[in-house]
C-alpha cells in the first residue's frame, strides 16, 4: 500500500505541476489581452482624431473648390472694349468726342 500511495502523492504532484502551469498560461494570456485591448483602444482615438482632420481637409477642400469657381466666373464673364464714346444729343457747343487709350 505504501508504493499506491506514494504513486498518488507523484501522481498529484504532476497534477500540480500541470494545473500551476495551466494557470501561468491563462495569466499571461489575460495580460497579453489586455495589452491588446489597451493598443485597440488607443487605435480608435488615433482614427476618431485621423476622421477629424480629414473632415477638416474636406471642408478646406470645399471652401477651395467654391473660390476657384468664383475666380473662374469672373474670368469667363464677358467684356465690354469701348474705343470711341460720342455722347450725341447736346447742342452743338457742348457736344464732345473723346478716344480712349
Amino acid at each position: 500500500m505504501a508504493k499506491f500511495t506514494q504513486q498518488l502523492a507523484v501522481a498529484g504532484w504532476i497534477a500540480l505541476a500541470v494545473t500551476g502551469s495551466g494557470i501561468f498560461l491563462i495569466w499571461r494570456t489575460l495580460v497579453h489581452t489586455r495589452k491588446a485591448a489597451k493598443a485597440a483602444e488607443d487605435m480608435v482615438c488615433e482614427a476618431k482624431k485621423t476622421t477629424k482632420a480629414a473632415i477638416a481637409a474636406t471642408e478646406a477642400a470645399r471652401d477651395a473648390i467654391e473660390v476657384t469657381r468664383k475666380s473662374s466666373q469672373a474670368e469667363l464673364r464677358a467684356y465690354i472694349h469701348l474705343e470711341n464714346i460720342e455722347i450725341t444729343g447736346l447742342e452743338p457747343a457742348r457736344q464732345k468726342s473723346r478716344e480712349l487709350p
